[in-house]
């Protein structure tokens, strides 16, 4: 029985393109699906594509492969030439869509932008489009940061600061989350696993430096703990000592030690200094101070959210020495290199 003929893409990629110079042909099975494009916009977009139309023609035709296709088409009297792909239509259409200036929306789909990816690096795009691909993965990393990991992380030579930026983003949501991102998109996939893997290592690191340094009082100078200066000491039942010599403070307020050990319990889940920041972190220290009938607490636990967002600054400092491994280093270098270059 004889395979069906290959059908037309929908606008702006069918038949009705009078302009166009060859077609591309998906590989569906026995379901393939001609679109018809430009040799133009191709070359200006894939060096691979402007390096193939410069070659002279073959001589004698290729032999017939075991998908028998044809290598012309004639459409209403115009002869196209043929080019098999091994993408699917869909891969095929996502791709088209970043030559061409149409105003089309991003693959939301994971596996979709997997291989959409996979595309762009085999025709050698993923430069002159970096701006676009990063904004893609950026666009997923708003809803499934660690997915939007991952699949940077299979191309990380070409994304590694987009993976980055993700995995950070990924330090707000909790290790639940992202186990169940992890089931979703890699249950049987060794790339995406390894990927998922070395996120969670850098994760705990995060982890343990994040709290270690939301555990210090002494990171942060005594003018910034509320209650910390000599003059606002007093003898109230909310006070509690934390001296260690040279560092310069004392003693400060019971509900200070509070809201840090809340600190300590978000971090442990959600290793992102953002959030220190949630209001719900100041309820217990408020309600210390208000309730120690001490009018100097009352008035010192005001500076509280001031001294969060400073230890929430602190905790954002120590999470960048974080290390992820070499190959991201090395980017990450010659990043801040170029961006010195281009400000001279």
């Amino acid at each position: 029985m004889n395979p069906p003929p290959p059908r037309d893409a929908d606008f702006p990629f069918g038949a009705t393109h009078a302009s166009a110079e060859f077609i591309l042909r998906s590989s569906d099975g026995t379901n393939h699906v001609d679109f018809f494009v430009h040799k133009l916009i191709l070359s200006m977009t894939s060096p691979f594509y402007k390096t193939m139309f410069t070659l002279p023609p073959p001589s004698t035709p290729p032999p017939p492969g075991p998908q028998s296709v044809d290598i012309e088409r004639i459409v209403d009297g115009v002869q196209y030439v043929v080019l098999p792909v091994s993408e699917d239509a869909e891969t095929t259409l996502h791709f088209l869509h970043h030559c061409y200036p149409y105003n089309n929306p991003p693959p939301t789909d994971p596996p979709i932008l997997r291989k959409l990816l996979r595309v762009l690096h085999k025709f050698d795009m993923m430069d002159r489009l970096s701006h676009h691909v990063n904004t893609l993965i950026a666009f997923l990393a708003r809803e499934r940061p660690a997915t939007a990991f991952a699949i940077a992380h299979l191309f990380k030579e070409k994304l590694g600061p987009a993976a980055r930026d993700a995995a950070y983003l990924s330090l707000r949501r909790t290790s639940a989350q992202i186990t169940q991102e992890q089931a979703a998109l890699a249950h049987d996939d060794t790339e995406l696993q390894h990927a998922f893997n070395r996120l969670i290592r850098y994760r705990q690191s995060c982890t343990s430096c994040a709290r270690s340094t939301a555990d210090n009082v002494n990171r942060i100078s005594c003018y910034d703990v509320p209650g910390s200066m000599e003059k606002d000491w007093c003898s109230c039942p909310a006070y509690s000592t934390g001296y260690k010599p040279g560092r310069g403070i004392e003693r400060y307020p019971m509900w200070v030690r509070d809201f840090m050990e809340g600190c300590k319990e978000v971090l442990e889940e959600t290793p992102h200094p953002d959030m220190m920041l949630d209001a719900r972190l100041y309820i217990l220290p408020v309600k210390t101070a208000a309730g120690s009938g001490c009018a100097r607490c009352r008035v010192t636990v005001d500076g509280l959210p001031l001294f969060g967002a400073r230890l929430a600054k602190k905790v954002a400092l120590a999470l960048e020495g974080v290390t992820f491994g070499i190959a991201y280093e090395r980017m990450r270098y010659q990043l801040a290199c170029e961006m010195e270059l281009s400000e001279e």
